[in-house]
């Protein structure tokens, strides 16, 4: 038997876990405002792209994240297809991934190109770096990338 000094509590839903990481406020409000609901499908994996990222996405293009966020139907539509092209419907831990490359469809309908080397934890989707792995939800498991996926 062992003792614990707390409440053990299961993660929370993929939007609220996004939200709690400060590395990811970015996305997780990109998310929010895209209207995409990830709240109640379970097993799914998101490959989340860091504040860095689109910082780096900014700075390539100044005015893409703004449109993206901008209070109007066409920029939200474009923005839920970037959101959906980051969400995998079936659960990936980083153990699961093959070695090689895989196409991994997501909810986009579009394939990701996910790769990993020998085995190692060097994982790769399409050009962005993985930078963490394994990161629970209630509902799924969340990657953080280095950089936005896919562009319009």
């Amino acid at each position: 038997m062992h003792g614990i000094d707390a409440f053990l509590f299961p993660p929370a839903p993929i939007p609220n876990v996004l939200a709690a990481t400060s590395t990811l406020s970015t996305f997780s409000s990109a998310l929010q405002a895209s209207g995409l609901g990830l709240n109640t499908t379970s097993d799914l994996t998101v490959f989340a792209p860091s504040n860095a990222a689109f910082v780096a996405l900014s700075q390539q293009n100044p005015t893409l994240l703004s449109y993206l966020l901008a209070n109007d139907s066409q920029a939200k539509s474009d923005l839920e297809s970037v959101m959906r092209y980051h969400v995998v419907p079936d659960l990936f831990y980083a153990a699961r991934i093959p070695a090689g490359t895989s196409q991994i469809p997501t909810i986009a309908g579009v394939n990701l190109n996910v790769t990993r080397v020998n085995n190692t934890s060097n994982i790769t989707v399409n050009s962005a770096s993985v930078t963490a792995t394994n990161i629970l939800a209630s509902n799924g498991v969340i990657h953080i990338i280095d950089q936005v996926c896919k562009l319009l």
